[in-house]
């Protein structure tokens, strides 16, 4: 189910009410069961019948882009029942996205999402684009859940990457995060605060995108030395460039020292 939500959050919601569609009348019709059909995607969700007390209410879906004043591109939506509340976040739908995906220099962790480590710049920046938007929204999921409701977080792709970063920030509530090939979003460090996520990583062997940033940990002494040239040239330019070569061997070399 929470795949079909990462896949639902792609609907273009402002022309095509798709996610309200589903639960506000697939969800309600007792004759069949709710099915997110959307070519080429034609999938039927698990259900189970429920008091009409413990349907799910209205969904809101929210993107930066339809704000006023337009900017970014950041989607979610958000769904609530008498059990528990869902956030699925869309993934890379636009240029907008690539370019987010595409700027991953690492930012400091904010401390409300972990004490240590660092974060993809770009998904970062998109995260809290977001939050300043819907600062409203995001205060009341949290009032929500503290009337004891399971939360439940998912994502595809950018969208994965986007839902770690609310989970982080929801982590005393024990969130449940559902990714489908999500790239790296946090640096080693971070790892250790973030325990309390409950976090089924779906990566296909075959697929690219979980594999970057292509640095498996960027807290590294590279990005340490370099400051903030780490941070603006990335991986590409130490691949790359004949200045970044000795960078690389002598950030092996210490990796196998002390590794």
């Amino acid at each position: 189910n929470l795949g079909i939500m990462a896949d639902l959050a792609y609907s273009a919601e402002k022309e095509n009410k798709t996610v309200d569609y589903f639960f506000r009348q697939k969800c309600l019709d007792l004759s069949c069961i709710p099915q997110f059909a959307e070519f080429p995607s034609y999938f039927h969700t698990l259900s189970v019948d429920v008091p009409f007390r413990d349907r799910y209410l209205a969904p809101v879906y929210l993107n930066t882009k339809d704000s006023e004043p337009s900017e970014g591109d950041s989607r979610f939506f958000t769904a609530e029942c008498g059990t528990h509340v869902l956030v699925a976040w869309c993934g890379t739908d636009s240029l907008l996205n690539a370019l987010t995906d595409a700027s991953f220099g690492p930012k400091k962790c904010l401390p409300e999402l972990a004490g240590a480590g660092n974060i993809h710049g770009g998904f970062l920046e998109a995260y809290e684009l977001a939050k300043r938007k819907f600062k409203d929204e995001f205060d009341s999921i949290k009032a929500v859940i503290k009337n004891q409701k399971s939360l439940f977080v998912c994502g595809h792709s950018l969208g994965g990457s986007l839902a770690q970063l609310y989970a982080a920030e929801m982590k005393d509530n024990h969130p449940v995060l559902y990714t489908y090939g999500m790239p790296r979003t946090f640096t080693r460090a971070a790892m250790p605060f973030l325990d309390s996520i409950t976090h089924y990583r779906h990566v296909n062997d075959n697929d690219t995108v979980p594999q970057v940033p292509l640095e498996t940990d960027m807290d590294n002494l590279f990005y340490q030395t370099l400051g903030p040239l780490g941070d603006k040239l990335g991986f590409n330019w130490l691949a790359t460039s004949v200045a970044g070569l000795p960078v690389s061997l002598w950030q092996k070399d210490m990796e196998l020292k002390t590794g």
